[in-house]
């Protein structure tokens, strides 16, 4: 599979990391004492996650929940998150998340 011809991984992951696909699933292999892994700088731009937090915390609204057994503040679901504009709960107002979503 090209992953380096998917817009969507194209405007979020960094082309070194697209490039080294191939490299980069050996490596895990080999590695020892088990499989595994570091990546460094995945996101383009590098800030890409930092939006997606501020976003969330900026955006976000939050209701307090309480029960016997909890306590607990609930957020969006951002399993509906939608790019529908009548949709109260729409891509637009949190872009970055959108695209991660995607």
């Amino acid at each position: 599979t090209d992953y380096t011809e998917s817009p969507l991984l194209k405007n979020t992951i960094s082309p070194h990391i697209l490039q080294s696909i191939p490299q980069i699933l050996q490596t895990y292999q080999s590695n020892k004492p088990y499989p595994h892994g570091v990546l460094n700088n995945i996101f383009q731009p590098t800030n890409f996650l930092q939006s997606v937090l501020h976003e969330i915390k900026h955006s976000s609204k939050v209701q307090f929940k309480e029960s016997d057994l909890f306590k607990v503040y609930q957020s969006m679901d951002l399993g509906n998150l939608t790019d529908d504009p009548k949709s109260t709960l729409n891509s637009s107002s949190i872009p970055n998340v959108w695209k991660l979503k995607q």
